[in-house]
């Protein structure tokens, strides 16, 4: 009996270290795996931007993928826009005409070149206090800009800006009349212009009536007029007038 409790014994004891050569011959038979700590990505807040003004050619802006170009397509705007360089994280607006004129503003509008390439003009500033750049030169200062527009000669600019509560459209400099609203849009995308260049047609609005001024001359009223457009000789204005649930077309001659 003694002899068979020995045997179990050594029995035992063998599969116990058969056990512990087999799991330490594992880890010293395993290949090594080299960890790498890997660093929290990090901002430098007083690191300043690599988002500069682009050059002509670039793939950034506004208009296709490769900006704003001129009618000829020999030139082209570059509008960049780069996120958190501004105080408290705003954003940074670039701009570059021809690879050139690079200037950065918290805001940048609308942005033409003239219908023979020759001129451009840009609105840009920030809320409240917006300009329209002329071939760089900054003109009079408004609460806001929109809309700038290029006579079919290229001899004209006219836009639309907001003052004292009202909104007026200028032309070459010159003011015109404030109203509850004004509108520099046609239905066919042009902006207000007539073929001819001779004449600035826009709508605009006061009493909540709409009508349709020409030559800062103004139409009858209306509860809404919209689609305007221009003839094709480029002698008539044509739009639609609404009064109460009636839509008619009008059409007031040019010259």
């Amino acid at each position: 009996m003694k002899n068979l409790q020995k045997g179990i014994a050594n029995i035992a004891l063998i599969v116990v270290i058969i056990a512990i050569v087999a799991v330490g011959g594992y880890f010293v038979l395993k290949p090594k795996t080299n960890i790498v700590p890997q660093s929290s990505p990090t901002v430098d807040a007083n690191k300043s931007s690599d988002n500069k003004p682009l050059p002509a050619g670039g793939t950034a802006g506004r208009g296709d993928e490769g900006g704003i170009r001129s009618p000829d397509g020999k030139r082209i705007i570059l509008i960049e826009t780069s996120e958190g360089e501004g105080a408290e994280g705003q954003f940074i607006y670039y701009i570059t005409i021809d690879g050139k004129d690079g200037r950065s503003f918290k805001f940048i509008g609308d942005a033409i070149f003239s219908p023979d390439s020759k001129k451009y003009a840009y609105v840009a500033g920030e809320a409240g206090k917006q300009s329209v750049f002329l071939n760089g030169q900054e003109l009079k200062s408004y609460y806001a800009v929109v809309t700038p527009a290029f006579s079919p000669d290229s001899s004209h600019l006219a836009y639309v800006v907001s003052i004292n509560g009202g909104w007026l459209v200028v032309l070459d400099g010159v003011e015109g009349k404030k109203y509850q609203r004004a509108e520099l849009a046609f239905s066919d995308y042009g902006r207000g212009f007539s073929l001819n260049s001779k004449h600035l047609v826009y709508s605009a609005s006061e009493n909540n009536k709409w009508f349709v001024v020409i030559d800062g001359k103004e139409g009858n009223k209306y509860d809404r007029v919209s689609m305007l457009s221009i003839s094709a000789d480029g002698k008539k204005v044509i739009y639609e007038a609404q009064i109460g649930s009636n839509t008619e077309t009008i059409t007031e001659n040019l010259d």
